[in-house]
Parts: C-alpha cells; sequence; structure tokens
C-alpha cells in the first residue's frame, strides 16, 4: 500500500480496500501510450502515439460522457515479409475508454505522423453559464 496512506486518520481500516484499487489501477491497459493536455477555458487535447496505424483502422466514438477510442490493425496483405531482430513498435489491438466532464464534446479527431489528436471542448449551455448583472445606483 502506498505509504501516503498507511498512516493517515482518514484510511482507518481501508487497507485492504486501497491495497485493491492500487492493484487494479496498476493493470490498467498502458497501451496506446498517451497524454492529455488542457488547452484554455476547460478545453483539451488528447495525443495517442499511434504509429504503424491508417486512419481507417482507428475508431473515436462519444457515446454521452464515454470517450471510446479503438484501434484494429488490418491484415498485411502483400506486405514484404521482414524477420524482425527487434520490434519496439507496436502492432496491436487497442480500446481506450475515457470518462469525460460534463458538457465535454469531440470537436476534432486528426492523425498526423503516428500521433491521433482527439481535441475535446466544454459547451456548456447557455441557460447553464453563470448570469451577470450590471448594478445600477437609483
Amino acid at each position: 500500500m502506498n505509504g501516503m496512506y498507511r498512516h493517515s486518520p482518514f484510511f482507518i481500516g481501508l487497507d485492504k480496500t486501497l491495497e485493491t484499487l492500487e492493484t487494479l489501477a496498476s493493470q490498467q491497459p498502458n497501451y496506446p501510450p498517451y497524454n492529455i493536455a488542457e488547452t484554455d477555458d476547460g478545453n483539451f487535447i488528447v495525443e495517442f502515439a499511434v504509429a504503424g496505424f491508417e486512419t481507417e483502422e482507428i475508431k473515436v466514438e462519444q457515446d454521452k460522457r464515454i470517450l471510446a477510442v479503438e484501434g484494429k490493425k488490418k491484415a498485411n496483405e502483400g506486405e514484404i515479409p521482414y524477420q524482425y531482430h527487434h520490434r519496439g513498435i507496436s502492432q496491436k489491438d487497442f480500446h481506450r475508454k475515457f470518462t469525460l466532464g460534463e458538457y465535454v464534446e469531440v470537436e476534432s479527431v486528426k492523425l498526423r505522423q503516428g500521433i491521433l489528436e482527439i481535441v475535446l471542448v466544454k459547451n456548456i449551455p447557455d441557460e447553464e453559464r453563470p448570469k451577470k448583472f450590471e448594478v445600477k445606483s437609483y
């Protein structure tokens, strides 16, 4: 268990639960590697390193607040067969899911030089935005 929690009065009796959560977190898939960057005003860019994948082999979907990114390699028919001595660029299929914040939507998806870029924007409806009022004097 992480030493930070071991002596905390807020986690008394939760040792097993915390250990289970840490184990589950460490078992999450780490392929493909990705970055999440905040741009401005609550907007984000998610970048995936997907070298070797073509645009038709990648699927990005948003269903309500779930963003799903999937890559499935097609069979390499007609490709010159190589005998690899080391294969560091993975060609395996992947499926990643992320829970998005409220009102966050996919704005665009681009694949360039092996990097899949997903731009996320926060579209708060006008009726949900804070209202500002001018203070007038009598």
